[in-house]
């Protein structure tokens, strides 16, 4: 079901059974405070599913129910894995926190808000330039190339996987 991480270990995910789902400003307050997404990213030491599970598990013990995502692409061998959490008030909520290959500046985030439909581009904005985990917003955004928060894209989306529940 889950993948392994950099280091060859199973995923570890930690349920919380008193956990809810948070409001949208919730989770971007939980978000700015966490630091998963300051870590470095080596992709032999510590990749995109460690810091899908870190943030999972950090999040749980916060008190907030989180998902792991596992993200398939086309023409790519290698997937990708992020988290979702279902907001009250503006649903389900993809967050990739996979943090940069330099260290980052005091004031620097990589926690980020993924825009995922199926054959479609993966979008992701950084969580300061955006309000809400619909789709259109990216599509309607992503040609300005003046607008600010937007990373490149990794790929167009195969399929994606939601895990609520970790055995």
């Amino acid at each position: 079901m889950l993948s392994y991480k950099a280091s060859g270990e199973p995923v570890k995910l930690t349920d919380n059974e008193s956990a809810r789902d948070p409001t949208w400003d919730e989770l971007m307050i939980f978000l700015k405070e966490d630091d998963t997404d300051r870590i470095l990213y080596r992709s032999n030491i510590f990749d995109c599913v460690d810091f899908a599970e870190r943030l999972h598990n950090n999040a749980e013990k916060a008190g907030f129910r989180a998902a792991y995502v596992s993200v398939d692409f086309h023409d790519l061998r290698k997937g990708h894995a992020i988290n979702a959490f279902q907001t009250t008030d503006k649903g389900l909520t993809f967050i990739d926190c996979t943090g940069p290959q330099v260290q980052l500046g005091e004031l620097d985030s990589y926690d980020k808000v993924a825009y995922i439909e199926e054959d479609k581009e993966y979008g992701i904005v950084s969580v300061y330039y955006t309000d809400t985990p619909d789709y259109e917003f990216y599509e309607h955004r992503k040609d300005n190339q003046r607008l600010r928060g937007f990373f490149k894209s990794v790929g167009v989306v195969k399929s994606a996987h939601v895990y609520w529940e970790h055995y």
